[in-house]
């Protein structure tokens, strides 16, 4: 983005650095010689004459001034290699507040050229180099720029949640310069942010920092050289103060903040000022003055469309509330046209860029084919043979286990059956609750009804439901339910080896399980094993006995 708050670190620097060597001397004039034409050249040639003098702050400096230079100043289609190499330069140099800076810028670049993956790739690269160096003002400008690719891409709550992450990683102002540049940036940005949003209070509270921040540097007897800090604050504060009902207030502090503005200097330089002039004018129905605002701002965005589109709607909107409709609808229709074609080169870039790694990827993947296709085909062989393995054990030790199940069961059956039947075995003459209980079970079979119910059952042996739910708990660990359909269950063993020839779906009906799913689901869970298996393992057996 062009704007000169991204280096507004620079801007302080520069009028805060003192050379100590005649060699640094020379280049800090020819620094200041640079910043007033912001020439490429000669930002070029300053850039030469601070790595003569050996300074390596002063070559930082004049480092990522030559990067702010290009972006303003040079074509979009031959700078990017230059920008990458700046930043690699400094990253050599150790400078980091400054590498972040020109990374800043790189991002900014390749986002206007609408290479937006490469913009993203690129941001994310620089916040994880920040964190991995314990770097702060990274971390705060890397949040920045991807909070500002959200901004104009019109992503305004995300935008809004990513700046105020990077508020909160950024330095207390008072740290340094570079901590007070960064931080006042990230306001401003939230204001932006906010106003488009509506959050007035978000804006207030965006502007009282901003305006903090700037009255406490000017306090330390900084110089504000351009005035760009003074009338952004005045600008961001009047708008906050309009929005709270005090358009007298806010029209005095404008005008207060005027006599600052420095005429050579682009207006971007105090953007900010003149959008909130512009909706100030415009909330006491100054149209002349508000739409003379909304022209400035759209001079100095014409050349670069997020913002450029924004002002064209502002002044739509400022035309519409003035009464000059038919204007406003021109200016509505060439709002339109302007953002459907913007669409239109963004799809357009975005199918070329799609296309370009569809053939670059084509080509990669047809060499890498045949290779490929071996390895794949020896793998999958290999995961075969591995299933196919692990499958038979699995089936030979469920096997196995079914087997010792079943034996177990059948044996389990044989010594049980005597003590409930009351013919014969120690418990033939149980009087307890449990023994008349399993006897009625085995004698009636009550559990082939499938509603039969607590109640049922306490009455039959003489008991209270109650009563019967803590004797079951405590002796046998079940509740009623349970302790039915463990009998059903019981059952359906006996029927599968006694009833061969009776279906599964017969045997269900008959025990009371509704459906021959539920029949199955419950045997499975029970037994570890299918009812049509434990049949077969039975037959199995008798047959080997």
């Amino acid at each position: 983005m062009r704007r000169i708050s991204v280096i507004l670190s620079v801007i302080i620097a520069i009028f805060s650095f003192r050379p100590a060597s005649l060699a640094a001397q020379g280049a800090k004039e020819m620094i200041d010689a640079a910043r007033r034409s912001e020439s490429p050249v000669l930002w070029r040639a300053a850039v030469d004459a601070a790595r003569e003098s050996g300074d390596t702050s002063l070559t930082a400096l004049a480092l990522v001034s030559y990067a702010q230079a290009l972006q303003n100043m040079e074509p979009a289609d031959t700078i990017v290699p230059q920008l990458t190499a700046i930043v690699a330069e400094l990253t050599a140099l150790e400078c980091h507040d400054y590498a972040f800076a020109a990374d800043n810028v790189l991002i900014d670049r390749l986002f206007s050229d609408r290479r937006y993956d490469a913009a993203d790739k690129e941001a994310e690269a620089m916040y994880d180099r920040a964190v991995a160096m314990g770097h702060s003002l990274g971390m705060a400008m890397a949040l920045r720029v991807q909070g500002q690719m959200a901004y104009k891409m019109q992503l305004y709550e995300k935008a809004l949640d990513i700046f105020t992450g990077a508020r909160s990683v950024t330095p207390g102002y008072r740290e340094s310069l570079n901590a007070f540049s960064t931080g006042v940036s990230i306001d401003e940005w939230i204001w932006m942010t906010s106003r488009m949003l509506g959050d007035n209070e978000c804006l207030a509270a965006a502007a009282g920092s901003y305006n903090e921040a700037v009255d406490y540097r000017l306090s330390t007897g900084w110089d504000d050289p351009t005035g760009h800090f003074r009338v952004t604050a005045a600008g961001m504060q009047a708008l906050a103060e309009c929005r709270t009902g005090c358009p007298d207030r806010a029209f005095s502090r404008l005008d207060s903040a005027r006599i600052l503005i420095n005429p050579s200097l682009p207006s971007r330089a105090y953007e900010q000022y003149y959008l909130a002039r512009a909706l100030v004018a415009a909330s006491v129905r100054d149209y002349d003055m508000a739409l003379a605002c909304a022209d400035t701002l759209m001079a100095t965005h014409r050349d670069y469309y997020p913002f450029y589109l924004n002002d064209m709607l502002l002044k739509a909107q400022l035309l519409d509330e003035s009464g000059r409709h038919r204007e406003s609808v021109a200016m509505y229709r060439d709002y339109i046209q302007a953002s459907d074609s913007v669409t239109r080169l963004d799809v357009g870039r975005r199918l070329d860029e799609l296309r370009m790694i569809h053939g670059v990827e084509t080509a990669r993947l047809e060499s890498e084919r045949k290779g490929l296709h071996l390895v794949i085909v020896g793998v999958v062989a290999l995961l075969i043979a591995a299933v196919l393995a692990v499958t038979l054990v699995y089936m030979r030790v469920l096997r196995r286990k079914n087997r010792l199940m079943v034996t177990r069961l059948e044996e389990y059956d044989r010594m049980r059956l005597p003590a409930v039947s009351g013919t014969d075995g120690p418990a033939a003459g149980d009087g307890s609750v449990i023994a008349r209980l399993d006897r009625y079970m085995l004698d009636r079979r009550p559990y082939c009804n499938p509603a039969l119910s607590r109640r049922e059952l306490a009455d039959a042996v003489g008991v209270k439901e109650q009563q019967l739910t803590a004797i079951l708990r405590e002796e046998r660990g079940m509740t009623v339910m349970e302790y039915i359909a463990v009998k059903r269950l019981d059952e359906a063993r006996h029927m599968l080896v006694a009833e061969p020839d009776m279906s599964l779906t017969d045997i269900a009906a008959a025990l009371g399980f509704g459906t021959i799913r539920t029949f199955q689901r419950a045997f499975h869970k029970r037994y570890g094993m299918p009812p049509s298996e434990y049949r077969r393992r039975s037959r199995e057996r008798a047959a080997q006995g």
